[in-house]
């Protein structure tokens, strides 16, 4: 099974699975206990980990993603890119309104009561929450190749989204 976390866009050979909305299966990173375990060849996620707390839910979550992957399995996560947002915050040329939009990428978009989100990430961090869960050849790639979403979103040619795999021990 290829799983998308978070997403709710049907892909051919793709299970989506979202708290709500049209996914296959309804539920989030907090809740993949409905999987067996090494059920997963491919987990991936958009902009939607950064909203689980830090200090239990995140490594709950990878844990869990550890878990369901098949040995050898990879794991995708694009995340709000803390580094760059703040970067592009502040730099002289930004308007107002890119100001906004990039304060919504990292606080979340707030439009219910699940857009919020709890944790900035670097890639150092990102890192360390898949060597803590047991994840091997952790890398930052520029983009997935997968989907048209929030993992290539560039502002002034800069992305906003920090892209990283990370891979199960055979």
């Amino acid at each position: 099974m290829k799983l998308n976390i978070g997403g709710i866009s049907p892909a051919t050979g793709w299970k989506t699975m979202h708290p709500s909305g049209e996914a296959d299966i309804k539920g989030d990173f907090s809740d993949l206990g409905q999987f067996e375990d090494a059920s997963a060849e491919i987990i991936y996620s958009c902009h939607f980990l950064q909203r689980l707390g830090y200090n239990e839910e995140l490594p709950q979550a990878m844990t869990e993603c550890f878990r369901i992957l098949q040995p050898g399995g990879e794991i995708m996560i694009a995340v709000p890119d803390m580094v760059a947002l703040a970067a592009l915050f502040v730099h002289d040329k930004i308007t107002p309104d890119h100001q906004w939009h990039l304060m919504r990428i990292l606080f979340g978009g707030q439009m219910d009561d699940d857009d919020y989100n709890a944790i900035g990430f670097t890639a150092d961090f990102l890192a360390s929450y898949f060597t803590n869960a047991g994840f091997e050849d952790i890398k930052s790639v520029e983009d997935f190749g997968l989907f048209e979403d929030a993992s290539q979103e560039k502002l002034n040619n800069i992305s906003v989204s920090l892209n990283m795999k990370a891979v199960k021990p055979v």
